[in-house]
């Protein structure tokens, strides 16, 4: 598929996206060059691709489900400034709850920040259902 085309109603032909990304970030890559999260230690194993490809199967505020060719699940795109604020929140709360295991404000915090990340979820499971795609994981409480 060409540049500028799109995959289905709201797909997506990102022909050099991870490039600008990168661009963006000034991160200086050479051909097969693969990026990690800290010096000397990958967390993920990255590839740098110059032709990505993927359908945009639903978008909600600041969540999508994606489909990225290739993979059997689709996925949860979360934007950058959403992730980065749950995980402050998720860190702050640790924080808290190792200085004083009984902060009652803290464990609030925790809960709300457990909804938000359970309406996420709720989001990208309705969007599956929708479509008819198997959850890639066992829901709790199911057996």
């Amino acid at each position: 598929m060409g540049s500028g085309q799109g995959i289905g109603k709201y797909g997506i032909d990102s022909p050099g996206l991870t490039n600008a990304l990168l661009s963006a970030f000034s991160v200086p890559l050479g051909a097969g060059d693969r990026l990690g999260w800290l010096p000397g230690e990958a967390k993920w194993d990255h590839r740098r691709v110059s032709d990505e490809q993927g359908q945009v199967l639903a978008i909600g505020g600041n969540v999508a489900v994606t489909q990225l060719i290739g993979r059997e699940f689709p996925g949860l795109h979360i934007q950058g400034d959403t992730f980065a604020n749950l995980q402050h929140q998720v860190a702050d709360v640790a924080r808290r709850i190792r200085r004083d295991p009984s902060d009652g404000e803290a464990l609030d915090d925790l809960d709300y920040v457990v909804d938000e990340m359970t309406q996420l979820l709720q989001f990208y499971e309705a969007v599956l259902a929708e479509r008819e795609i198997n959850l890639p994981y066992v829901r709790e409480g199911s057996s």
